[in-house]
């Protein structure tokens, strides 16, 4: 990556040249700075528009100059440099408000407005898209319209968000757009959309969405957006069990980033690929995955994308036995939450906090925390998220005994994700509900959630083996805890042929030694 305090050189050696060329080299900069928008190569493109930008300046072009500095926002947006794009973007716009181009005006001010959204100003960024709004032309109103909504989900005010994006669809049918026009339209139009879905819990629809906005960001040649639709189809994907398919977008996505530079979604394809990890029970893989997506996301100073790694690497670390690991990154995502004015980050936060309590044997404390995320996502409609809740709600009532009401907290979480398809949460909820109704001695009942946990577990896990996780020497502990619950309920039942079935089909050769060795711990011999 170049320094950013100085005009580097360029492929071609211009950076030192005399003073006096800058005149004729103005011309060949802007070219090829155009150039490299199409097919990308940013990293160049930013270098070259420094060289431009100090150019101009020099040689006194104000118009090649302006042009220089929106073209370096661009670029410095598509790597995920995000306060180096606003502070071109800011100068762009005041460069051609000065030559009186309201267009090109516009133009910048729809960049600096994605550069303010993602350093999380969103205030300032509203003011902005109002003005690209007010402009009149059907293209620009669109376009503010849709990072009005973008803003607006991450407010969490989905219905607000939703109410802009119909009114973009209504632009779009009435307007003589070209095809690329189009699509380009639809493939924010769908990424916004599937972004909602996904806040809410519809996850069959987000991921209906990102596949339509994968199809129009290749119609549209916009990388960037592909990349993200790609990350949005593996954690639809993910959550509703599709393990494998979610891996294949995932990975594609984070390689992808990696060789383009781009930042800002190699920090979300590994936060993301963190979260898979964890959900498959890998828990260290689910670590590495998390800190490079915070390492990564600190340096593009992007706080949404530093928030999400930091929720990621915090769940990862709770299901290790390095809980209390997680309290700083949840600590800093409360933080950075809470100054975007994001209260689905601060759900989510809240959530994996009553975690952490129950981690420290604070069942109070993370009943407490608990109770009012449940309140907070229902009141943003947020419906998995408040379903998570619940579940873990339901784990702190059976550590306080209270089985009544644990059962209750559990159903109302399994019929939540058995509504989204989140086969995560039903799964626990399903583990909860048993060891609630275990505690009330409603045994044969029980044992069926136990049955349902673990069957819903290995449907997920088995064909994992076909991407290469066959034997894998450890799995989370919440995991082997549904394992153990239902070879404990099997033999207590007398059903020692269920509990060998169990244990010899599991995908999971060393779960025969870590129930062994529980028996040997609950049934100590004298």
């Amino acid at each position: 990556m170049a320094d950013n305090t100085e005009v580097p050189g360029s492929a071609l050696g211009v950076a030192d040249r005399p003073s006096g060329q800058d005149g004729l080299r103005v011309g060949d900069l802007r070219a090829l700075a155009r150039a490299l928008g199409a097919p990308p190569d940013h990293r160049h493109q930013a270098e070259v528009c420094r060289e431009l930008v100090a150019a101009a300046g020099r040689a006194g072009n104000t118009e090649a100059r302006a042009e220089g500095l929106h073209l370096l926002g661009y670029a410095c947006t598509e790597l995920g440099r995000f306060a180096e794009a606003r502070e071109a973007y800011e100068q762009a716009v005041e460069a051609f408000h000065a030559l009186g181009a309201t267009d090109r005006e516009l133009n910048a001010r729809q960049g600096l407005v994605n550069a303010l959204q993602m350093l999380g100003e969103p205030e300032a960024a509203l003011g902005h898209a109002q003005q690209v709004i007010a402009s009149g032309d059907w293209f620009r109103r669109c376009a503010g319209l849709i990072a009005t909504g973008g803003i607006q989900e991450q407010l969490g005010r989905y219905e607000q968000a939703l109410v802009h994006l119909a009114e973009v669809e209504r632009l779009l049918d009435a307007a003589e757009a070209t095809p690329a026009q189009a699509a380009y339209i639809r493939t924010y139009l769908h990424g916004n959309r599937s972004n909602i879905h996904l806040a809410r819990g519809d996850l069959r629809s987000a991921r209906d969405a990102a596949v339509q906005m994968v199809a129009a960001a290749d119609l549209a040649d916009l990388r960037g957006q592909r990349l993200e639709a790609l990350i949005n189809m593996g954690v639809s994907t993910m959550r509703t069990g599709d393990m494998v398919g979610a891996w294949r977008w995932l990975i594609q996505a984070q390689q992808a980033a990696s060789l383009a530079a781009d930042g800002l979604r190699e920090s979300t394809a590994n936060s993301s690929l963190a979260e898979w990890f964890t959900l498959a029970g890998m828990v260290d893989r689910a670590v590495h995955h998390g800190l490079k997506g915070v390492e990564t996301a600190r340096q593009t100073r992007a706080a949404f994308a530093e928030v999400y790694a930091c929720l990621k690497l915090g769940a990862a670390y709770l299901e290790s036995d390095e809980a209390e690991s997680a309290a700083g990154y949840l600590a800093t995502a409360q933080e950075v939450s809470r100054a975007l004015k994001a209260p689905y980050s601060s759900i989510t936060t809240a959530v994996l906090q009553g975690r952490l309590y129950l981690a420290r044997g604070e069942a109070l404390a993370a009943e407490a925390t608990l109770l009012q995320a449940i309140g907070d996502a229902d009141q943003i409609s947020a419906r998995q998220l408040a379903a998570e809740a619940q579940v873990w709600l339901a784990a702190a009532y059976v550590a306080e005994r209270r089985f009544g009401e644990a059962a209750s907290a559990a159903s109302a979480a399994l019929t939540r994700s058995e509504d989204s398809g989140d086969l995560h949460t039903q799964w626990q909820a399903q583990y909860h509900l048993a060891a609630a109704l275990e505690g009330t001695s409603r045994r044969d009942e029980a044992l069926y959630y136990y049955r349902s946990a673990v069957k819903t577990i290995e449907g997920m896990w088995w064909p994992l083996w076909s991407v290469g996780f066959a034997q894998v020497p450890s799995v989370k502990r919440s995991i082997t805890n549904a394992y153990l619950g239902l070879l404990d309920a099997a033999e207590t039942q007398g059903n020692r042929v269920e509990a060998e079935r169990v244990l010899a089909l599991s995908p999971w050769p060393f779960l025969r030694r870590m129930w062994e060795e529980h028996r040997a711990a609950r049934c100590p011999t004298n």
